[in-house]
């Protein structure tokens, strides 16, 4: 039986958890609103909390030294911020921030990695969150590599729908450039090219996911996989 018999988390990492393992630390979780560009956890800082997102999606970006990012990974519900507080790090090498804003839970990072201590099935839990998310990086790597800009951009759309409710999706050109690791004009040309497809509408800072199948035939070999990896892996 999965946790979400017996707890009310819209969190699916907190929803899949025993009793016996949210009693842990569940005295220590605090609501919270996540606002866009919301700093959550700063690139080689001590981590001091642990966040659960219920609602919106944080961006997991990677730097050179003279500034130039682009993002990696995304996290929503399904999982937590961040996985290095889950492999019993003090510090992690990337930034992550709040890409759209939502709602969730935090607690303190010591907290939490002492109820990991406590608890080799809530540890398990944690680390195969980790291990998905590592494979969703790496395929974005991927991506990076093999697949067009129009493709990538339909990937990071079903991506970010699969974590978040309604169509709409809230985002601009600059933001798309550091995400899809593109210039701007790159960008506009891709949104372009899906939009014509029928597959989603652009407006107002906003991309309205219009046809998923669409989407899924242009991302291709893209999507799905880790997708797939994550249900065998955590259900």
């Amino acid at each position: 039986m999965s946790g979400a018999a017996h707890n009310k988390f819209q969190n699916e990492l907190l929803a899949r958890l025993s009793p016996t393992d949210l009693s842990l630390f569940s005295a220590e979780l605090v609501p919270i609103q996540f606002e866009k560009r919301d700093l959550l956890i700063a690139a080689d800082k001590t981590i001091q909390r642990t966040y659960f997102l219920e609602s919106g999606i944080a961006s997991v970006v990677a730097a050179t030294a003279d500034g130039t990012q682009t993002e990696v990974g995304i996290i929503g519900k399904e999982g937590m911020v961040d996985i290095a507080t889950a492999l019993g790090s003090v510090t992690a090498p990337l930034e992550i921030f709040v890409q759209a804003s939502g709602h969730g839970y935090s607690l303190p990072s010591t907290v939490f990695q002492d109820a990991m201590a406590q608890s080799p099935t809530l540890q398990h839990a944690m680390l195969a969150y980790a291990q998905v998310f590592l494979v969703q990086v790496s395929h974005t790597a991927l991506a990076a590599a093999s697949l067009s800009i129009k493709a990538r951009l339909a990937r990071w759309l079903l991506m970010c729908d699969d974590r978040t409710e309604g169509t709409e999706i809230p985002m601009t050109h600059e933001f798309l450039s550091l995400m899809l690791s593109v210039r701007r004009p790159g960008v506009t040309e891709a949104v372009q090219a899906v939009e014509a497809t029928g597959a989603v509408r652009a407006h107002r800072g906003m991309i309205e996911i219009r046809d998923r199948s669409i989407l899924e035939r242009i991302a291709g070999n893209g999507y799905g996989g880790p997708e797939a990896y994550s249900v065998k892996l955590l259900n």
